[in-house]
C-alpha cells in the first residue's frame, strides 16, 4: 500500500506507513513511533508488546525515568517478580520513590531469593536510601551468585554498579 500510494493520499496508506514505522522502531531503537502507537492505541492487546519494546529501547539508552510508565502499565496488568524488579530498578535509578522501589524488589526476592538481578536492584535501592554498607554487601553477594555462563559484559555491569555504590558510600562519609 505504501509503495502504491507513495504520496500517502489514502487513509489506509497513512495507517500502513505508521504501522511500518512502529515495526521498524521496535528493532531500530526509535522511541517516537512507539510512543505514538501507545497514544493512539493505548490499552489494546498490542500495547503490551509495544511497552516491552519501549522498555528495551530505553534500557539500551540507560533512560530509566522514561521506562517507568511502561513498567507501571505492565505491573497493573500482570504483577510478576521480573516486572516488580524492572519497575524497582527504573524508580531507584531515577532516584524516585525509593521506599516503594525497595518494597517492590523485596516482593520479587520473596519469589526468587537467589536471583542476582533482584539483589542488584535491592542494592541500588538501599544505596539510594543511604544504607550504603548493606548495599555494598548485597552487591558483592549478587556478583557471587552470577553463574559461570553469565556474559562478560553483564559481569562488567555488576562490577561497575558495585563501584557506583562504593563511590556513593565514600561520598556520604565525607
Amino acid at each position: 500500500a505504501v509503495k502504491l500510494d507513495a504520496a500517502k493520499e489514502k487513509d489506509t496508506t497513512k495507517e500502513a506507513a505508521f504501522l511500518l514505522e512502529v515495526r521498524e522502531a521496535k528493532t531500530g531503537g526509535s522511541v517516537g513511533p512507539l510512543k505514538a502507537f501507545l497514544e493512539k492505541f493505548g490499552d489494546t492487546p498490542e500495547a503490551w508488546e509495544i511497552h516491552m519494546a519501549l522498555i528495551d529501547v530505553l534500557s539500551k539508552r540507560k533512560d530509566e525515568l522514561n521506562q517507568i510508565p511502561s513498567w507501571e502499565y505492565l505491573m497493573e496488568r500482570e504483577p510478576k517478580a521480573e516486572r516488580r524488579n524492572g519497575l524497582a530498578w527504573a524508580l531507584s535509578r531515577s532516584n524516585r520513590e525509593n521506599e516503594r522501589a525497595l518494597s517492590l524488589v523485596e516482593e520479587a526476592l520473596k519469589e526468587e531469593p537467589e536471583n542476582p538481578a533482584y539483589m542488584d536492584t535491592k542494592a541500588e535501592c538501599l544505596s539510594r536510601l543511604g544504607r550504603h554498607e548493606e548495599a555494598v554487601d548485597l552487591e558483592r553477594k549478587a556478583i557471587g551468585k552470577l553463574s559461570g555462563s553469565t556474559p562478560r559484559d553483564q559481569r562488567e555491569d555488576y562490577d561497575e554498579h558495585l563501584k557506583e555504590i562504593e563511590k556513593r558510600r565514600d561520598e556520604a562519609k565525607k
